[in-house]
């Protein structure tokens, strides 16, 4: 079925989008059937679609939402022709052909004129007026005389039928009777009642009614009442169903007993009805009550998302601030770990307490698997106070570039409090000892994951001299180290969760065999450094393990 969006205001005003299609979708990017150029627009904004020859409209979970006729539409809602859809600044007019029931209904237009409605006091009166001043009368025409409407014509909306017509020959003077068919349908229903009521006036109808209604009750007055064998008869005939008993039992109560019943049933019956309704009816599923704005530091990470677009729990066109505070008797590193996603090169930038931290790396091929992490420098941290970290949109405003961020969490990472010399030291013995293990990582089960441990502490304890401080070069290698051997891990990682996965998803599923690979997993990364730890002791207790 074909329809038309006609953009009303905004950008393009007055343009027509013609469409003979199922459906049409509205959003911002150019894959879809009308790109509208305005800023609160997501990518896929809304759509317009012919479902059982009507016409609906959907907004697509879009971030500023849909307004149909200048109301906030939620869900799918019918539309009609002359509703208006806003999406931000841009307005337009939906229009589409009637249907085909609406054109059935239609009267069709009598051959001499239209239909019109007299003035007078009866509001069903109608004359059977020319469309247009008609030219003087040759010799042989005829005049329609105005004729009153019948209550089955109003309701029908045509011409009277089953009356005669009076047609007034203007030339000779004189008037004849024309007689107009009844309607198919009526003569077909009561072709006799049709002729007898014509030409009967009303009040004499009202009387016949009236007698008919007096011989019937007359007729019922008459009839003899039920013996007692008879009664008897169908009281055993009503015993044998329940709802005979239920019927008898009912009948015997007395009258107060009988609106009590009837009340306590009612609002048992209503009480079901409510009950179901409730169960049925869809519950909401929205974000959760509250927001997250603080991170505990070595705590399970904060896995709602936040930032701009159609899939984030949390909408942060602009920036993302949490707050954290770092309570520690001792010397410690504070590293941030985030997922993010739909990030541009220097498109979004992490702060922390007014220090520039450096922009979140851009999207990669794996970028739903990809952890990233920043160590905060041990001069912004401020001990045993509130500090804040900021991810900072740098499109928006004045644009709504989509970005997303997840699974945040801190990691404290206490460090001895040596002096630069000794931290070095310490540093090059961790780098040894991180190497040895790597050369026997085929050996034992964690050897791999000890060696990027070892390479990722001698890492942080440089970190923690400062920048100022630290041996560069030894940084250098400990750094290098470290992400040379993370992906081998990550490797390993998902190699076990594919395992774990295969267990789950075979029909039915080897329940034992995935514990075993989840409790695999605890062998190969016996701490929480690599994420790998975490996931496998949360499937862990999920499945009632721990």
């Amino acid at each position: 079925m074909a329809f038309t969006l006609t953009v009303a205001k905004g950008p393009g005003q007055g343009t027509d989008f013609e469409f003979d299609q199922a459906e049409a979708r509205l959003g911002r990017t150019a894959d879809n059937d009308i790109v509208v150029k305005d800023a609160s627009a997501s990518r896929s904004h809304c759509r317009v679609y012919v479902k059982n020859g009507k016409f609906f409209i959907e907004d697509l979970k879009s971030a500023n939402g849909t307004k149909l006729n200048s109301k906030d539409l939620t869900g799918s809602k019918e539309i009609h022709s002359g509703d208006s859809i806003t999406i931000g600044d841009v307005v337009f007019t939906f229009s589409a052909p009637l249907a085909r029931s609406e054109t059935l209904a239609q009267p069709p237009p009598a051959d001499t004129g239209d239909l019109d409605e007299t003035p007078g006091d009866d509001p069903n009166a109608t004359l059977l007026k020319p469309q247009k001043e008609a030219p003087p009368q040759k010799r042989g025409s005829q005049k329609m005389a105005a004729v009153p409407r019948t209550d089955t014509e109003a309701e029908v909306g045509t011409v009277p039928r089953g009356k005669k017509l009076e047609v007034e020959k203007e030339d000779l003077g004189s008037t004849r009777e024309v007689e107009v068919p009844p309607p198919r349908a009526l003569a077909k229903a009561n072709p006799v009642a049709l002729d007898e009521t014509r030409d009967v006036p009303k009040r004499e109808l009202a009387r016949k009614g009236s007698e008919d209604r007096g011989l019937k009750k007359a007729d019922k007055e008459d009839e003899a009442p039920l013996s007692a064998a008879e009664r008897m008869r169908q009281r055993r005939e009503a015993q044998k169903s329940t709802a005979g008993r239920v019927g008898l039992a009912f009948a015997d109560m007395s009258l107060p007993a009988k609106i009590f019943t009837v009340i306590v049933v009612g609002a048992f019956a209503a009480g079901t009805v409510a009950a179901g309704v409730y169960v049925a009816w869809p519950k909401p599923q929205g974000p959760p009550k509250f927001e997250p704005t603080e991170l505990v530091p070595n705590a399970p990470p904060v896995r709602d998302s936040f930032g701009a677009g159609d899939d984030v729990l949390w909408p942060r066109s602009d920036m993302k601030v949490f707050n954290f505070g770092v309570n520690a008797p001792t010397k410690v590193v504070v590293v941030l770990h985030y997922q993010a996603k739909d990030i541009s090169k220097e498109e979004v930038s992490i702060n922390a307490n007014g220090t520039d931290l450096g922009f979140i790396p851009p999207d990669t091929i794996d970028v739903n698997g990809r952890e990233l992490e920043v160590v905060l420098p041990p001069e912004v941290v401020k001990k045993n106070e509130m500090n804040n970290l900021i991810f900072d949109s740098l499109h928006n405003p004045p644009n709504s570039d989509p970005w997303r961020i997840w699974n945040v969490r801190l990691e404290l990472v206490p460090v001895p409090d040596l002096g630069a010399d000794e931290t070095a030291r310490a540093a090059r013995e961790d780098i040894q000892r991180a190497e040895k293990a790597f050369e026997n990582k085929d050996l034992g089960d964690d050897n791999l994951f000890r060696s990027w441990k070892s390479f990722r502490t001698a890492w942080l304890e440089l970190e923690s001299l400062g920048a100022a401080n630290r041996p560069k070069e030894l940084y250098d290698l400990a750094r290098t180290r470290m992400r040379e051997v993370r992906p081998l891990l990550d490797k390993q990682c998902n190699s076990l969760l594919v395992e774990y996965q295969k267990a789950m998803t075979v029909k039915p599923p080897q329940r034992r065999k995935a514990i075993a690979m989840l409790k695999d997993i605890e062998r190969y990364f016996p701490t929480a450094e690599h994420p790998c730890n975490a996931f496998s002791k949360e499937m862990l207790q999920d499945m009632g393990e721990q």
